[in-house]
C-alpha cells in the first residue's frame, strides 16, 4: 500500500482511542455546554474529527517508538539475539562484545547487531519472491504488536487526560457538578477501559511471542543457508565482523 495509506491505517485507530476517553469521561459537561452555547454542533465535530486524526495517533505514538529504541524492544522480540548467538556458527565473529563490563546490553553494539541482522533479514527473506506469503506473515506480527501498544498508549494517556480534564472542570465551573448519575457512568467507563487494557495487554504479549518464534526459526534457517556467504556478509559490514580464527586482513 502507499505510504499514505499506511500512515493513515496505522495511526487511525491509536488517534481515535486517544480521544475516546477523553469524549466519555467529559461527555456529560461538554452535552450541557454545546446545549446552551452557540458553538455549532459542525464546528465541534470538525474539531473532533482534527483530533482523532493519524496526526494525533502518530505524535502520541512517539513515546512508544522512544519506549521501544531504549528497551531494546526489536533484540528482545526478534531473531536478532539468536543471530548473534550463533554468528560463529557462519564462519564469522562480532569485532566488539554486546556485553559491557559489568555484564549489561550495550545498547550502541546491540543497535549495530540489529543492523546486521535486518540486511540479513531482508537479504535473504523479504526479497525471496518465493517466500512472499512468510514474509508479509512476519510483517503482520510485527504490525499487529505496533498497532495494539501504541493504541494501549493512547488509551492510557486519553483516560489520564480525561479524568484531568472532568476533574478540573469540575474545581474551576461548579456548575458542572458529578452528579450521581454521572458517578455511576464514570465507574462503568473506567471498568471498560482498564479491562481493554488487559485484554490489549494479552494480546500484545500473544502477538509477540509469535513474532519472536517464528523469527528465531526464520534465523536458524537462514543461519545453515548462510555459511557459504561469510565473505559476503563480511566485506558488507566490515567494521562489524570479521572472519573466524582469521585477522580481518588476511582476505584483502
Amino acid at each position: 500500500m502507499s505510504e499514505r495509506e499506511y500512515f493513515s491505517v496505522r495511526y487511525l485507530i491509536p488517534g481515535s482511542t486517544f480521544l475516546l476517553p477523553i469524549l466519555a469521561y467529559n461527555i456529560f459537561p461538554l452535552y450541557d455546554f454545546l446545549r446552551e452555547s452557540q458553538v455549532s454542533v459542525s464546528l465541534f465535530g470538525a474539531v473532533l474529527a482534527i483530533l482523532g486524526s493519524p496526526t494525533i495517533g502518530f505524535l502520541v505514538s512517539q513515546f512508544f517508538w522512544k519506549w521501544r529504541e531504549e528497551a531494546l524492544i526489536p533484540w528482545k522480540m526478534g531473531g536478532a539475539k539468536v543471530l548473534a548467538d550463533n554468528i560463529e556458527a557462519i564462519g564469522l565473529k562480532f569485532k566488539f562484545s554486546l556485553k559491557t563490563k559489568d555484564n549489561k546490553d550495550d545498547k550502541e553494539n546491540i543497535r549495530k547487531a540489529l543492523i546486521l541482522y535486518d540486511y540479513v533479514l531482508h537479504s535473504k527473506l523479504h526479497s525471496d519472491t518465493k517466500k512472499t506469503g512468510l514474509s508479509g506473515y512476519a510483517f503482520r506480527r510485527y504490525d499487529n504488536y505496533v498497532l495494539i501498544k501504541c493504541t494501549m498508549l493512547c488509551l492510557g494517556l486519553g483516560t489520564l487526560l480525561g479524568i484531568t480534564g472532568r476533574l478540573a472542570g469540575w474545581a474551576m465551573y461548579p456548575i458542572f457538578y458529578l452528579g450521581n448519575h454521572e458517578l455511576v457512568w464514570l465507574i462503568i467507563v473506567s471498568i471498560v477501559i482498564v479491562i481493554l487494557l488487559f485484554m490489549m495487554r494479552d494480546g500484545a504479549q500473544h502477538v509477540c511471542q509469535e513474532h519472536k518464534d517464528l523469527h528465531e526459526a526464520i534465523i536458524r534457517e537462514l543461519i545453515a543457508e548462510s555459511k557459504n556467504d561469510k565473505y559476503k556478509l563480511r566485506n558488507a559490514f566490515p567494521d562489524y565482523l570479521e572472519i573466524k580464527n582469521e585477522t580481518s586482513t588476511s582476505r584483502k
